[in-house]
Order: structure tokens, then C-alpha cells, then sequence
């Protein structure tokens, strides 16, 4: 039976290996964008990845542009205006990060051509285009 059990040297390994799957985040990329603008799609909140991603750019010196899905745009806009995502704001600096233009993204549909009557007309798409 000893032929079959695990040698002193396997067991070590195995435990290095167990060890080693703890996470370790690495810092912010060390890029400067400064003059360059991001735009990021599919942002509607503070708590999702495009937020992230945002912050994350606009840190680097990016101006922060977003793509909104209409149904959630006016609702965005308002926490906007309203000052609800200020804390969510805040870079590693202690400046904040400013949404210098939201647009209306619908990313289902490639043109306006495609945009099915009942979505066209529904309220929360009313008055906006270039959606697609």
C-alpha cells in the first residue's frame, strides 16, 4: 500500500499550491490619458462594471463620456443631477469623477431601421434618437 500513498514531496507541492490561490489585486494600470475621451456603454448606476470601468479611466485623466439604456436614461440623469452617486465619485485622488455626457445607447439594434414600432414608440424612448 505504501506504493499507492502520496510521497513527503507531493503532499508539499500540493500544499504550496493551496497557499498560493489566495487573491492578490494589483494596483491601478499606471496610464495617463489626459486629453483623451472614453465613452462607456451600459452604464445606469454606481454599482455596476461600466461604473468601475469609468472611474477607473477617468483616475488615468480620462473625460468620461456613457451610454445609457433608455429605459434607465431620465432615472440616471436625475440621480446625476441630484447629486446621488457623489460619493461613488470620488477617485483615488480625492477628486471626482465627472460624467461630462450621457447618451442613449439601445445596443440590440444596429439602426433605427431595426428598432421594432413598439419599442419606437414606447415612453421611455420618446424624444430620443441615434439610440442605435
Amino acid at each position: 500500500t505504501a506504493a499507492f500513498a502520496p510521497s513527503h514531496g507531493v503532499q508539499q507541492q500540493q500544499s504550496r499550491q493551496f497557499r498560493s490561490t489566495e487573491l492578490k489585486m494589483a494596483g491601478p494600470a499606471q496610464v495617463d490619458l489626459t486629453g483623451k475621451v472614453a465613452f462607456i456603454a451600459g452604464v445606469a448606476d454606481s454599482s455596476g462594471y461600466g461604473w468601475a470601468i469609468a472611474r477607473s479611466l477617468a483616475s488615468a485623466g480620462a473625460t468620461i463620456i456613457v451610454g445609457t439604456w433608455p429605459p434607465v436614461l431620465k432615472i440616471f440623469q436625475m440621480g446625476l443631477k441630484k447629486g446621488s452617486f457623489e460619493e461613488d465619485s470620488e477617485l483615488p485622488d480625492g477628486s471626482k469623477m465627472v460624467i461630462e455626457k450621457v447618451y442613449p445607447l439601445d445596443a440590440v439594434f444596429d439602426s433605427a431601421e431595426d428598432v421594432p414600432e413598439e419599442i419606437r414608440t414606447n415612453k421611455r424612448y420618446a424624444g430620443l434618437e441615434g439610440h442605435t
